[in-house]
């Protein structure tokens, strides 16, 4: 109750310090997984099958948790000890410095569990709902913006709707101690056990409403956003 406003918006430095560098990580592996599928099945004129893309997803996923798990370890320790770091970066460096690599890794194993599963989810149902919206004869390179807009929201949905369990166990244990000997979560299993024996299944859904609602639109500009650079890029040559 004696918190300020400062300390109450602690932790989303780290988010926006690394938004831009994952995203740009996340489409980057996934151009090319995309890439080692095609040349894969030897077929580098023809669209990727949705298993294809999905593939795809799953080179992405992996990848992009390489990024994402740090910063959003950061996020949670700045969340939950903010009073023991300045910032963003103080955190980083003092995590970084007193427990190394290995330390700015902690819940790494969830963060995979989560990011594999849900990025192949992502970018196949975002293939499938543009398949689904695309009327015979359209160039499916050259949707609409409502159609784009509508296949990123289904998308966001998938990535969360699904996976959102797993999102919960890997921020349990990111904002759990830094001090291995002194954590209550020690494995994605015994989180999800300890989750489950403490709270039921609802344990694994805290936060679930709002982040469903904030997934459709974020996602939907995401994407569009997404298509129109790539609209660009190949409009000069490249």
């Amino acid at each position: 109750r004696q918190m300020c406003i400062r300390d109450s918006i602690q932790g989303v430095q780290s988010p926006l310090a690394g938004l831009a560098g994952l995203n740009a990580t996340l489409f980057f592996a996934y151009g090319r997984g995309k890439e080692l599928v095609r040349r894969s099945d030897q077929k580098f004129d023809d669209r990727l099958s949705l298993t294809q893309f999905t593939m795809a997803g799953v080179f992405a996923g992996f990848f992009s948790a390489l990024i994402e798990g740090p910063f959003d370890f950061f996020k949670c320790q700045l969340q939950v000890r903010y009073k023991e770091f300045r910032g963003f970066f103080d955190c980083a460096n003092k995590i970084t410095r007193n427990y190394g690599i290995r330390g700015i890794y902690q819940g790494q194993g969830a963060t995979q569990l989560r990011n594999i599963p849900s990025n192949a989810l992502y970018f196949g149902s975002y293939e499938l709902m543009k398949n689904y919206l695309c009327s015979p004869g359209e160039n499916i390179n050259a949707l609409p913006t409502w159609k784009l807009l509508a296949s990123g929201g289904f998308a966001g949905l998938a990535y969360w709707g699904i996976t959102y369990p797993f999102d919960v166990v890997k921020s349990t244990m990111q904002a759990d101690t830094v001090i291995k000997a002194d954590r209550k979560y020690k494995t994605v299993l015994d989180t999800f056990r300890i989750i489950y024996s403490e709270s039921g299944f609802k344990g694994f859904y805290r936060g679930y409403t709002p982040c469903m609602i904030r997934a459709i639109p974020a996602n939907a500009i995401c994407f569009f956003g997404y298509e129109y650079a790539m609209r660009v890029i190949n409009s000069l040559g490249y």
